[in-house]
């Protein structure tokens, strides 16, 4: 399992930062130019809910949540500090068949045999 999705909450912030700074510094470069200025905002908040989506998935909860994304009070993203609070969906296995732990899907998801 890589880096990324064991440590998820790290990864969205790290990510969002990765988004959000080079974002406003190309804004700040082109605020004259209007159609500019609203390309990068549309990437930025492009890439950002792709990967909000991408966290949600990981943790298995509802896509619903993305709107949280949206709850800015004051410019504080309070939407952003209830993504990072969510608790993992995940079923983790104590043993599987080679003795080892392993993070699996839960058995609702997996096909019948």
């Amino acid at each position: 399992m890589s880096w990324f999705k064991r440590h998820l909450n790290w990864t969205l912030l790290f990510g969002v930062l990765l988004i959000e700074i080079p974002a406003t510094l190309a804004i700040l470069a082109v605020w004259g130019n209007f159609p500019q200025v609203i390309s990068v905002l549309i990437t930025a908040v492009l890439l950002e809910w792709a990967l909000v989506v991408w966290y949600l998935r990981q943790k298995r909860r509802s896509y619903a949540y993305l709107l949280l994304s949206l709850l800015k009070i004051y410019y504080v993203p309070v939407g952003f500090i209830i993504l990072l609070c969510l608790k993992n969906k995940r079923v983790k296995l104590s043993e599987t068949q080679t003795g080892q732990d392993n993070l699996r899907e839960a058995s609702w998801l997996q096909p019948k045999r």
